[in-house]
Parts: C-alpha cells; structure tokens; sequence
C-alpha cells in the first residue's frame, strides 16, 4: 500500500464509530479556543516603554531640529539612528526601525513665526501592535522636551502678546501616521495566538494519533509510506483547524486583507507544526512530547509575536528569533490579516522557510523510521536463520 491508500485507511477508522469522531472534533476545537478566549483577553493591553530601534531624521533648515538632534544624540535609554528619509521610509518597511520621527524643514520657521510646528511621527501597527504604542509616549517625550526648550527661548526674549503666550503653551505638536494601522489590539496579536494554537493543535493531533487505530497493519508498510500517509492523515486534522480559525476570525470581526492567503498561512503553520511534533513524538517518544512544549516555550519569546524582540532582556532570545518557525508564521499572517497593501515578498518567504522546514522533517522521521524498519527486519531474519541452524 503507498501513502494515499494508508491515509484513506487512516480516515475511514478515525470515523469509524460516534467515541471517535467526538475525539476528533475535539483536536480540532480544542486549540481554537485558546485564541478565541485570549484575543477577547488582551484586546486592550497597557502600554509599555523599552528600547526599540528608532530613526531620526532632521530635515529642518533652522537651529531647533539641530538642537533636538544633539540632544537625542546624548540620549542612551533609545536606541536612535540619524538618518536620511529615504533610509528611514525603507526601514520602516523592513522592520529595521519600529518607529521614525521627522523634523520638516520649516519646523524652525515656524516657530520662529510663532506657529505651532508638528513632529513627524510614522508608525507601521501591522509590523507590531505594541511598537505603536511605545512610539507614542517616546513622541510625547520629544515633544515635551521641546516645548520646554522653546517656551524658555521666548520667555528670554521678553515675549509677551496673547497670541505668542498661546503659541508658547503648545509650540510643538506630534503628528502621528501609522502606514498599517490596527483597529485595535486583537487585531495585532491574531498572528501571534494563531500559531501558539496550531502548535497546541500539532501536539493533540499527535499524542491522540499517534498510534494508528489499525494496529500491526501499519507496521508492514515501508517506513517512508507510513511517515508520509500519517502525515497526510494529521494534516488533514490540521486544515479543518485552520479552517476554525478564519472562522474565529470572522466571529470576533478581523477584517483580513487577503482571506483566502490567511487561510493559506495558516494551513502552512499548522503542516510544519504537525511535521516538527509528529517527528519529534516519533523519534523520542515522550521526550519528545516534551521536547516539543520546551520548543514551544522558547517560540513564544524568540518570535517577537508579542513585543518586539529588540526588547528581549536575554540576548538568546534575540539569537534564536531567526530560526524559529513561529517567527515566519506570525511574519506571513501580519501581512495577509493587516497588509495594506500586501507585501507579497514577506508572505512567499515566510511560507517556503516553513515549507522547507515541514519537508526536512517529514524526510528525516522517513529516514529514521525507514533504519528503524530495517534494523528490526534484520534482528527478524538473525533470529530465524539461528531457529533454522539449531
């Protein structure tokens, strides 16, 4: 029998009888309410300060912008970069900096004229919800800082009509652009539970079935045909669970740029969660249902699926966020829940690390269990050639 013949095997006993198929309803359910109860939970989350990459970008022909640069240059709980507005715009894009400040070039002018001057603030929410946040309060920041410095220059310059004493009480003014912005903070954290869910989901999928019901039938198929049908079988599991999700979705009304790429994402998520776990469980057995909640620890603070991971005390958290696949999966759902428009480059990239990801283990659990076979195909025929020669 080849794989699709196991898998069909695989599918007719799973719907066999009514215990069966309420247990099956059950591994796909289950996972889903961890985000339908957690997004609800953490749709209005504080705000939080810390150090995130910002751009500074001074393009203000007078001594103000000068003079706030100089002082944010002396400034060491940010992390600031000085930069061009064309670098500043393209990082944004990349995540190079999570927040960029611009000083216009008439900011000096116009406070020279006694003219409320804005701050530039520009933000990208679908890169990460709480970056927003925090930008906010560093803008607050300058512009307090700001309005202090001015309102001292006038007040040494004896300044003293109605219209100036307004001007002094608010000189400065932070206008922020967000390029994706979120409704609100369910929105921002859908990638994140997502993926924690279809972890949860790989895991139950895995320890529940991981001994097929057909017993001793399974063991005469060659060890690449049983990985492979196995895993068609559980990802089958799996496609029905990220259908949930869209569901879940639509229930607590995220709007998603793309419905059927998030689909797609999420199906991609849920295959390579399925073939990491089912190729741990296979290869270590219960080590591996353990090694594969340890796993699950570090993805929830290497991921930067909450915070951003530049605010990550522990610098191996920062170390093992390019090389975990809920990084990829949160990168691919921002872009086809929140992208406007969608960045096509993050998505195809974020699917192929995790497709790639998926087809190494799935080769690997094949090969393992391909020398498994083998191995105890020889002790089989050693014992009967011994039986035979006595």
């Amino acid at each position: 029998m080849n794989a699709l013949q196991i898998f069909a095997l695989g599918a007719r006993e799973r719907v066999s009888s009514l215990p069966r198929i309420l247990a099956l309803v059950c591994i796909v359910v289950i996972p889903i309410l961890y985000p339908l109860f957690w997004l609800q939970a953490f749709w209005n989350p504080y705000a939080n300060i810390g150090e995130l990459p910002i751009a500074f970008v001074n393009e203000d022909a007078g001594a103000y912008g000068a003079a706030l640069q100089s002082e944010l240059e002396g400034d060491d709980t940010m992390d600031w970069y000085f930069i061009d507005r064309e670098t500043a715009d393209s990082g944004l894009r990349d995540k190079t900096y999570y927040a960029v400040y611009v000083v216009p070039s008439v900011f000096s002018e116009k406070i020279g004229n006694a003219q409320t001057a804005e701050i530039e603030t520009y933000v990208d929410g679908k890169n990460n919800y709480l970056s927003t946040l925090l930008a906010s309060q560093i803008g607050a920041r300058i512009e307090s800082s700001l309005s202090q410095q001015i309102a001292f220059n006038a007040a040494d310059k004896a300044l003293s009509s109605e219209s100036v004493a307004q001007f002094v009480a608010n000189p400065v003014e932070n206008a922020v652009t967000d390029v994706n912005p979120l409704p609100n903070s369910g929105t921002g954290f859908a990638p994140y539970f997502s993926s924690l869910a279809l972890w949860i989901g790989a895991l139950l999928i895995t320890m529940a079935a991981s001994k097929p019901i057909g017993g001793e039938r399974w063991q005469g198929f060659r060890g690449a045909h049983a990985v492979v049908g196995r895993f068609l079988l559980y990802a089958a599991i799996g496609v029905a669970q990220s259908a949930m999700l869209v569901a879940v979705y639509a229930f607590l009304g995220i709007t998603m740029s793309s419905v059927l790429l998030t689909f797609l994402a999420l199906v991609v998520c849920s295959l390579c969660c399925i073939a990491l776990v089912s190729t741990f469980i296979s290869l270590f057995g219960r080590f591996g249902q353990m090694l594969s909640m340890l796993i699950l620890l570090f993805q929830l603070t290497s991921s930067g699926g909450t915070y951003p991971i530049e605010l990550a005390q522990n610098g191996l958290f920062q170390a093992l966020h390019p090389f975990v696949p809920f990084t990829y999966s949160v990168n691919a759902l921002r872009e086809t829940i929140s992208g406007v428009p969608l960045d096509g480059y993050v998505v195809a990239h974020a699917l192929l690390v995790q497709v790639a990801v998926a087809a190494i283990a799935v080769l690997a659990c094949s090969i393992a269990e391909t020398v498994k076979r083998y191995k105890r195909f020889s002790t089989i025929m050693k014992q009967k050639v011994l039986r035979a020669t006595k």
